[in-house]
């Protein structure tokens, strides 16, 4: 019986390994968020507008939540922080990344320098983090605040 305990501990440590790696090389060098179980919560959609803040939204059914925001409601034990360093969830965006003035999320946009909001600090570059100057200079804006009477950017009506 000891034998079947030690090998079992053995092939859970090389599956950990193997799926670690798979989740590390899934996408350059972002690693692949990991499902949580919230139990009951599962399956559960409270608010189907509060992860209108957070960049990343995924899969509820598969990763459990779809978004930071929603799973730190089904669990309190659950923040950003906890969510980012633990599971690898993105929670760029998410208003729970407000409760902690002394951390910031891992995810980010750090590759691109023609983005207004580039920070080389992230440790994952995330694309669609990034967010760019419209024609009147202003970071993700919509052009509105220098539009003219017809609507043009800049114009002369």
């Amino acid at each position: 019986m000891h034998r079947v305990t030690i090998n079992m501990k053995i092939v859970r440590l090389f599956s950990f390994i193997i799926l670690t790696g798979t989740y590390l090389s899934a996408d350059s060098n972002i690693p692949a968020p990991i499902p949580i179980d919230f139990g009951v919560n599962n399956g559960m959609r409270s608010d189907s507008t509060i992860c209108e803040s957070c960049i990343q939204e995924y899969d509820a059914d598969e990763m459990g939540a779809s978004c930071c925001d929603e799973a730190t409601q089904f669990n309190s034990n659950y923040n950003c922080e906890v969510l980012e360093e633990t599971y690898s969830w993105n929670c760029s965006g998410c208003t729970c990344a407000e409760d902690d003035d002394d951390w910031t999320t891992n995810f980010g946009c750090k590759d691109d320098m023609d983005a207004c909001n580039s920070d080389p600090d992230v440790m994952y570059h995330y694309q669609d983090a990034c967010l760019f100057f419209d024609d009147c200079g202003v970071c993700d804006g919509g052009n509105s605040s220098c539009a003219d009477c017809a609507g043009v950017p800049n114009g002369d009506s």
